[in-house]
Parts: C-alpha cells; structure tokens; sequence
C-alpha cells in the first residue's frame, strides 16, 4: 500500500502517548507523513499542511479533545472527502469507543490489513461558533470542572493513565456534593427545528406534534446536552440514540440521582437504561436551552465555563470516520 497517502497527527499530550508510539508508526508505514504536537501553535501549522497536501487519510492520535481541536482549527478547510481513523489514545476515548479503536495495536494492524473499508458520516453540531460531536450542560460539566481541581489538588494525578482514578475521585470527593448534581437546576428547553421526535420505551421514536417555539421540556435537570456520537470516555453511552439517524442529533436531559445511579450503575453506563422520571431523550435538529442558574458547560470533552442559556444546531458539516468495528 503507498503509505504517501497517510498522515497521522500524534498529540504529545494524550494520555496514553509514549515513544513506543510514535516507533510503532514509524517502523510500520514506511512513507507516511507524521506530526508530533506539542501545543495549539504545532498543531495549528500542522493541520494547514495536512489540509494543503490533501491526504486521503489522516489518522488522529489522541482522545475526543484532540478530535474537537482538529474540527474547530481549520473548521472552514475541513475535506468532506477525508477519510478520518481515531487512534484511541486519549484519557477517555468515547469515538474512539464507537468505532472499535481504543486497542492501539491491533487498530494498527487493522489499518496494515486495510481492514477499515467501512466509515460512518458523523453529522457536527453547532454551537456558539464551534463545532462538536458532544456537548453539554450540568452534571458531566461540573464533573469535568472538578477533575480539573482534583488534579491541581494532588499533582500525582496529572501523570499519564492517571485519567479514571481521577475523575472517580473527582466525583466522589467533589461533584456528589454539588447542588447541580443532587438537585438539578430548573432548565427549559425550546424547539427551534423543524421536527422533534421522542424516544419511547421501546427505543423507538414518536414524531411530536411542536412547532418551532414551543417547548419541548420545561423541569429540573441536571444534565442537559446533545450529540450525533454516543459514547463518553470510558465505554461510558451516554447518548444511546445518537446514531438511530444521522440527518439528527440526540438531545437528552437528565435528573439522575446518586442512589439512582448506585442501583443502575450497569444499564446507565451501557445505555439500555430506560426510565422517564429521570432521563428523556429525544431526537431534534436545533434547540434553545435556557437555565435558570449558571450552569457548567463542556464541548467535546473540554470545559467552557458556565452559561445560562445555550443554542446547539446540526450543522451541515460532516467528517467520515473510519469504522475498524468489522
């Protein structure tokens, strides 16, 4: 195979990033373009080059921040023609879940094989400018927030593979506690697409009968968010109906309590959990979301301070990420 055709972008952050990686790649793609990044100004010039020299396929090295940071560099640039492969080597991993990527060499071999003739169209959301495939408000945020405080308070925790430990401390130590998580936060939530469809218990979906304007949800919530792929790190399927149809996003809001998810913690994380006291899921193309407090907000897996009213839409933007499932 000509490997010219390759480039794989290696972020030197990601959690399970080693020399022994970057030795892998080099020894076994002979001819494959390879860039390093060390930083936002690297992989800025980075990916102009990649775009410019018009790959056919670029492997990406790193977790769902790398993947976001990539979409929204050059989001104007983005080749709809561009095979993508995710290299799960982040802390977290959640696309690199769903396409079967977390096991580094064996997806190596997969592509030595040219296993990966399949790829999936991953539709992008939109939001205050940026693009995403995941993004939210409330309990997942203030999680997030607080691995970031965890991390700060015990320095042995910002080591590499240190990802798991630290978010399970940061929950237990920290965000249990929070008034977010264990009462939620009154939230409305307003249509302002075309169509909204409900998920039922059955795991199918009921067109509602809601113009734009109307509201689609109006309670307590604490967590509210929208994407078009359904895994967080960890194997962790927290939006199950992402993929049912590409032309929309899965917007689910939840008021779980700690009990609820100490008693389900199996089909919550699996996401066959189904019980519409505390989750409603639904499938839409726009919506505002008001709150009636500043709440924690997350992108693609990175915090973005707190809003209090957020409008996510599917764009019309779309990546092909390539499926190693198969």
């Amino acid at each position: 195979m000509n490997y010219k055709e390759f480039a794989f972008f290696l972020n030197n952050n990601a959690g399970k990033m080693n020399r022994g990686i970057l030795a892998k790649i080099t020894a076994q793609f002979p001819g494959a373009e390879i860039f390093l990044s060390h930083n936002d100004n690297e992989s800025n010039l980075y990916l102009q080059k990649i775009i410019q020299e018009n790959y056919r396929y670029l492997f990406l090295g790193g977790g769902d921040g790398t993947f976001f940071n990539f979409l929204n560099q050059i989001p104007e640039a983005l080749n709809p023609d561009l095979l993508i492969g995710i290299l799960g080597l982040g802390t977290g991993n959640g696309l690199a879940t769903e396409v079967n990527s977390t096991h580094f060499q064996n997806t190596l071999n997969k592509i030595k094989k040219s296993s990966f003739a399949n790829f999936s169209n991953y539709r992008l959301i939109s939001t205050e400018g940026k693009f995403t495939h995941f993004s939210s408000v409330g309990l997942d945020a203030q999680v997030l927030n607080d691995f970031i405080r965890i991390k700060n308070r015990y320095p042995l925790l910002k080591r590499k593979y240190f990802g798991l430990p630290a978010y399970l401390l940061a929950y237990f130590l920290l965000s249990a506690k929070s008034e977010i998580i264990r009462r939620g936060v009154m939230v409305k939530v307003i249509n302002e697409g075309e169509k909204v469809y409900r998920i039922n218990e059955q795991r199918q979906a009921d067109l509602l009968d809601l113009k734009p304007g109307e509201i689609i949800y109006e309670g307590l919530a604490n967590l509210t968010g929208v994407a078009t792929s359904s895994f967080y790190g960890f194997g962790f399927k927290v939006f199950p109906y992402a993929r049912l149809n590409e032309n929309l996003m899965n917007l689910r809001i939840a008021n779980i309590s700690n009990q609820e998810f100490l008693i389900n913690p199996r089909s919550l994380w699996r996401g066959s959990y189904y019980n519409d006291q505390f989750i409603n899921d639904y499938l839409v193309t726009r919506v505002r979301i008001l709150f009636a407090q500043d709440s924690p907000w997350q992108i693609g897996g990175d915090a973005f301070g707190f809003r209090q009213e957020i409008t996510y839409e599917l764009s019309e933007k779309k990546v092909k990420i390539l499926d190693f499932s198969q």
